[in-house]
């Protein structure tokens, strides 16, 4: 079992961090450092909870990317976080397609309906 990051909701720390998968430790470092001190909760003592969260994230990002070992094993699970990511962006499209097909019947059948009740109108039937 994975130790790095069980929980439920997966966090991207590479967009959290604002860096490439293939950064290196300087900029990983660099951008750490940029985020800690932007997000630090002590400048921003009105949302404490809010940006301790965040900044704990931050450095667990920032622990876990700049460890090799744990950034491998990250990337393992960051890999299939994007591939479900993909795979549910395509679902919705499917089904997105899937329901644009079934109004576009549904609107055809009314205007058949319609049709054939001007035509029964207009030939005087009904």
């Amino acid at each position: 079992m994975s130790s790095i990051n069980n929980d439920i909701a997966f966090i991207d720390y590479y967009s959290l961090l604002d860096i490439d998968t293939t950064s290196n430790d300087i900029d990983i470092k660099k951008s750490y450092r940029k985020k800690a001190i932007q997000y630090h909760p002590d400048k921003h003592p009105d949302e404490v909870d809010k940006y301790s969260k965040l900044w704990h994230d931050i450095q667990k990002g920032y622990e876990i990317l700049s460890d090799p070992n744990k950034r491998i094993e990250y990337n393992i699970q960051y890999n299939r976080y994007k591939q479900r990511i993909k795979a549910e962006i395509e679902r919705q499209k499917r089904y997105a397609n899937e329901d644009a097909k079934i109004h576009n019947m549904r609107l055809n059948l009314e205007n058949a309906k319609m049709r054939y009740k001007n035509n029964l109108k207009y030939n005087n039937i009904e």
